[in-house]
């Protein structure tokens, strides 16, 4: 190897005529030191081998580390020029739009405008300064340092600071001061310094793999000259040659060293000494053979040993094990194999594996086991029923492992059994559940989706038609409202009975929510599909429900629509089978329509005309009534009344007609907020109407806003001026905005709660959990209530998922500060599951019924005690 030269051979020529140069070589000289140990040390004792790939991994780790340190250099330079340029750029912003408050000195939205630039999160601190160097406003996050100036950038350690002028037709009015910190500089550079750190152990891990090719080129031929060299010089057997791999010096001395034997090898064929060489040759055999009759009597003994001791383990191991010869009979059993099917150890040693195996799963795995006996693999693992001597049948997970002999040949198997019995009908429970609908049996939304994906992939690839049944209940709710939920959910399992009764064995029916129901009729024409549809209308029609002394005809609409290799997907055809199913509604119920593009979008176009027409009219007649509903508080220390109001429409008939009626035509057409003026109004009304009774016994009185009143600026005005107007307790206010509207209306929906909460109303999130990213964006509104979507509620004593979705949005609620209410609460067993949750309040006829507003103060005094005498009972 060559000697390693001095690198300081060129500092030490300029040393001779400058001092300036002694520090260099001082350090260089160490440097040189410590290669010269390392190459003494280490590098000299190395093979050639690890010469090699030493010398490949630092040359590519050295340009590595070079890259890399200019790439962290110039992303680190970039990075810093666009912070700096990012705060200036928002300072800027900031200063154009506090040029109006500056001029007004309105100090408030002079504030608003400086808390915008908190979005920048290395924003520190900002201060607004009239012309007399006055300070208007000011954000501050963590630091306060300010240089004055105009359009200045001004660096310290860890902060810089930009004071941009505030200009206004041309004169400068004030400037704005912004200081701004360095740390993202930092943590990006860490994030460059992990990027380089990993890209540095990969390359590492290139150049080890890459070298340990590559010195194979070199390697290889020398080793294998190494090779023969030893058989030479340890068998003297010179008949061996070198193999020439490549025409280089390597090759030429490969040459010569062949022809060195070649000559060796002649002159010892002319040497007498084969008679020697033989009897060599006889001893190195003798002792070979008699190390060998050593090897094998130690091997017996340790042989011995290890039977011994399979033996004692094979006999007491806690899970089933089982010998088994090439036929499949049973040589062996252990205690557990006795225990887990009933039979003795004599009795099993008579028997096939086959006889105690299921008929079904005999052949199971036939060609696995057909390669162990061969020898292709050494183990399989199948899962298979077994029969115990009762007749029971037991599901076990059974490891079936080959022993062979030295020759590979088979000798015995080897079958470890595990009862997995409670666990296979555990796994079959969880699934049943998982697709299925709990309290009717039927398969649940997300399997018939799941289903119906497929019958339409099916169309798609010309394989038949399918048909879509959407089924709804006519006048379900009555029998809810006169008889409770429990009758209701006996009459859902009824029609779930009739609807099985009268399908295919291999038709889908499923509740879908409610009282809703679908049916999915594969390869099957319309044709026949109507004609079923028909048949389970007239069956639906005809039963007659009875409950304790009420009897109940209920009737169903049902939208029918055909799967075929037209249909565009899953979701569209859902949404005209219902489409389908509300135009029977809307021509008279109890009836079966078939979906058509043409007449589904004209009926739903004209009968929300209809509404608008007839929600205007309403409005202006003052046909709108105002009803309430508790909401129960689980801790019974509570006092006072806490009530959501709900409005319902009167016809000119004198028909009520509830809110999801007429209020998804009011929201699509526009009229949402004029319900909501109408509301609000008349709410105020009664609060000033009954000032003495809201301010004793009204705890919080929540009024619904839909997402159309968030985005009309005057509303806000009004709900104000009505308040100082009318000198209301606006602290006993509470408004209820959906999750969805207020997403969609996020940053009007902030202002319109902070302007409010500042005057002390509340704020709650309706239907909390129905959208997407809820707790995204929980943590930045500023809401009191969440009420939990009732679609959760509901079942949450029967579907294990909607029990934890509950209990997870309350502990979330809790995290954050917020309350929690529960939808849909329709049973005393319900509310006892709510509180044990540790839910704050409890909301449905389980708790509370809806009663006309006008009537609640009629008696103050017993209003209130009935209100805590009911609350008392159900904790109770």
């Amino acid at each position: 190897m060559a000697q390693y030269q001095d690198p300081c051979r060129f500092l030490n020529k300029k040393a001779a005529n400058s001092n300036s140069f002694s520090a260099d070589i001082s350090l260089c000289q160490i440097v040189n030191s410590v290669i010269l140990k390392i190459e003494k040390n280490m590098f000299s004792s190395l093979s050639i081998r690890k010469k090699l790939i030493v010398i490949i991994i630092s040359s590519i780790m050295i340009a590595t580390i070079l890259s890399a340190g200019i790439i962290l250099y110039v992303e680190t330079k970039q990075t810093e020029e666009m912070l700096i340029s990012n705060v200036e750029a928002n300072a800027r912003i900031a200063s154009a739009n506090s040029a109006g408050a500056l001029l007004h000195n309105n100090s408030i939205e002079a504030a608003e405008v400086l808390h915008s630039l908190s979005v920048v999160s290395a924003i520190q601190s900002a201060k607004l300064y009239d012309l007399n160097n006055s300070v208007v406003a000011e954000y501050m996050r963590k630091s306060d340092l300010w240089v004055s100036g105009t359009s200045s950038v001004v660096e310290s350690e860890n902060l810089f600071n930009i004071t941009v002028p505030i200009t206004y037709n041309g004169k400068i009015i004030g400037s704005l001061a912004v200081a701004a910190s360095k740390s993202e500089l930092s943590f990006r550079l860490m994030e460059h310094i992990i990027v380089v750190g990993m890209v540095f152990l990969f390359v590492g891990l290139f150049a080890y793999l890459w070298s340990i090719r590559l010195q194979n080129y070199i390697y290889r031929p020398i080793e294998h000259i190494l090779s023969v060299t030893r058989q030479v010089r340890t068998g003297n057997d010179y008949s061996v040659r070198v193999q020439k791999y490549y025409s280089d010096e390597l090759g030429l001395l490969a040459d010569d060293f062949n022809l060195m034997l070649d000559q060796i090898e002649q002159r010892d064929q002319d040497l007498e000494k084969q008679v020697s060489d033989r009897t060599q040759e006889l001893e190195t055999r003798n002792r070979k053979l008699a190390n060998e009759i050593r090897f094998r009597l130690k091997a017996q003994a340790k042989l011995h040993e290890s039977e011994k001791r399979f033996r004692s383990t094979f006999a007491n191991a806690a899970i089933g094990m089982i010998l088994l010869d090439r036929k499949g009979n049973i040589i062996q059993v252990n205690n557990a194999v006795c225990t887990m099917l009933g039979y003795k150890e004599k009795d099993l040693q008579r028997m096939t594996i086959a006889e105690i195996t299921h008929a079904e799963d005999r052949d199971t795995n036939a060609i696995e086991r057909e390669k162990l006996l061969n020898g292709e693999i050494d183990h399989f693992r199948v899962e298979k029923r077994y029969l115990r001597k009762d007749g029971e049948i037991i599901w076990g997970l059974s490891t079936i492992s080959g022993v062979y002999d030295k020759n590979g040949d088979f000798l015995y198997a080897i079958s470890q059994v595990l009862d997995i019995t409670e666990e296979y009908r555990l796994s079959k429970e969880l699934s049943y559940q998982a697709s299925h609908d709990v309290l009717t049996g039927l398969l649940n939304r997300r399997e018939f989706e799941r289903r119906v994906n497929k019958a339409w992939e099916r169309s798609r690839d010309k394989e038949g038609v399918h048909v879509l049944c959407y089924i709804d209940l006519d006048q379900f709710k009555i029998i809810n409202d006169s008889c409770g939920h429990i009758a209701g959910d006996e009459m859902l399992r009824q029609i779930a009975a009739l609807l099985r009764e009268n399908t295919r064995k291999h038709d889908s029916v499923a509740r879908l929510g409610g009282d809703e129901f679908g049916v999915l009729m594969e390869f099957c024409s319309m044709r026949h599909g109507l004609m079923v549809a028909g048949n389970l209308r007239k069956q639906i029609e005809q039963l007659q429900f009875i409950w304790e002394d009420n009897r109940f005809k209920v009737a169903a609409s049902i939208g029918v629509v055909e799967i075929n290799a037209q249909s565009n997907s899953v979701a569209e055809l859902l949404k005209q089978a219902d489409s389908a199913c509300f135009t029977a509604k809307e021509e008279g119920r109890n009836r079966v329509n078939v979906y058509r593009s043409e007449n589904a979008a004209m009926v739903q176009r004209r009968g929300e005309m209809q509404w608008v027409r007839r929600i205007q009219e309403a409005i202006d007649e003052d046909r709108l009534i105002l009803y309430s509903q508790p909401i129960v508080p689980t801790n019974s220390n509570e006092k006072g009344l806490h009530m959501e109001v709900l409005v319902r429409l009167l016809t000119k008939n004198g028909e009520e007609v509830p809110p999801g009626a007429f209020l998804p035509a009011a929201e699509r057409y526009g009229l949402a907020t004029n319900i909501d003026r109408w509301v609000v109004s008349h709410v105020f009304d009664w609060m000033q109407a009954h000032r003495e009774y809201v301010q004793t016994h009204v705890n919080a009185c929540a009024i619904n806003l839909s997402g159309l009143t968030l985005s009309d600026s005057t509303f806000l005005d009004k709900i104000i001026d009505e308040l100082y107007a009318r000198e209301l307790s606006a602290e006993k206010l509470c408004f209820e905005i959906t999750e969805t509207a207020l997403i969609a209306n996020l940053s009007l929906a902030t202002k319109f709660i902070r302007a409010l909460r500042r005057l002390g109303c509340k704020f709650a999130l309706d239907d909390f959990g129905s959208g997407l990213s809820s707790f995204a964006y929980l943590k930045n509104l500023q809401v009191d209530y969440l009420k939990i979507d009732g679609m959760f509620v509901r079942d949450m004593m029967r579907d294990p998922i909607d029990y934890a979705l509950v209990r997870a949005i309350n502990e979330m609620g809790k995290v954050m500060g917020k309350k929690t209410i529960a939808e849909f609460v329709e049973s005393e067993e319900l509310f006892m599951e709510v509180t044990k949750l540790g839910i704050d309040y409890a909301q449905g006829y389980g708790v509370g019924s809806i009663k006309p507003l006008l009537d609640l103060p009629v008696n103050i005094s017993e209003m209130h005690r009935n209100d805590t005498q009911t609350r008392l009972r159900i904790v109770k």
